[in-house]
């Protein structure tokens, strides 16, 4: 089968959370492609799904055990337009008329491959643009690099807070939220934000981790980012 080279790119950026996770199992269904896995510090979880319709012929196949996601990307920069993407026993073939790669795939049982998502429930789910968020960590990266991010919800506010003698406060309306919320986070919501833009959907409780939902028409992906312990 081909694959646009431009969209797996793109998706395996976005597992990745620009390198942060290191390996996964890409796994074929009727629908598309699928994948489950942490980051390395094990504090990110991804849930990310693949739209048939990013390939062409497309066919289900065995799971890919990838051991180097940056290094798969890396090849498909190397690309324009629609590639061949084959399976031939432990190697995956990537190429078009002018250039090929063959890159080497890992044995299963050797990549951690997490088979459903952490069981979580939150009273508070809302949209939001992502843009906010955004602000919340450049205004912490102003302070100081590093800087951990507080997320307040009450009299239908969400505020972004961050520093304590050196401060900033970012603020934006939310309504009909059940319960208050007080939780902070550190570096991976940085990183995760880092590969997304847009609209997203987000689920979010006091000292309990963040789910952040986001999709476009071909790829639609879930993050699980554990919160710091400020005790």
């Amino acid at each position: 089968m081909k694959v646009d080279s431009k969209t797996l790119k793109n998706f395996l950026q976005k597992v990745s959370i620009n390198n942060n996770v290191k390996e996964a199992v890409l796994k074929f269904n009727e629908e598309g492609v699928s994948v489950m896995t942490f980051d390395e510090s094990n504090t990110i979880f991804v849930k990310a799904f693949l739209n048939k319709s990013a390939f062409t012929d497309y066919k289900v196949s065995e799971d890919l055990a990838i051991s180097d996601l940056t290094k798969l990307k890396k090849f498909m920069e190397r690309f324009e337009g629609q590639i061949d993407f084959v399976k031939d026993e432990n190697v995956l073939q990537l190429g078009n008329r002018n250039r090929s790669f063959q890159f080497m795939l890992s044995d299963l049982e050797t990549i951690k491959n997490p088979v459903k998502m952490p069981t979580l429930t939150y009273k508070n789910t809302f949209d939001l643009e992502s843009k906010f968020l955004h602000e919340v960590l450049k205004n912490a990266d102003v302070i100081e690099k590093g800087l951990s991010v507080q997320l307040k919800i009450s009299d239908n506010k969400l505020r972004g807070l961050c520093g304590n003698n050196d401060n900033a406060e970012e603020m934006t309306d939310i309504f009909d939220l059940e319960e208050d919320v007080d939780v902070t986070f550190g570096e991976p919501l940085k990183q995760v934000m880092d590969v997304i833009e847009g609209k997203i959907k987000v689920s979010l409780s006091s000292n309990y981790p963040i789910t952040l939902e986001w999709k476009d028409e071909t790829m639609d992906l879930t993050f699980v980012v554990a919160q710091r312990n400020t005790d």
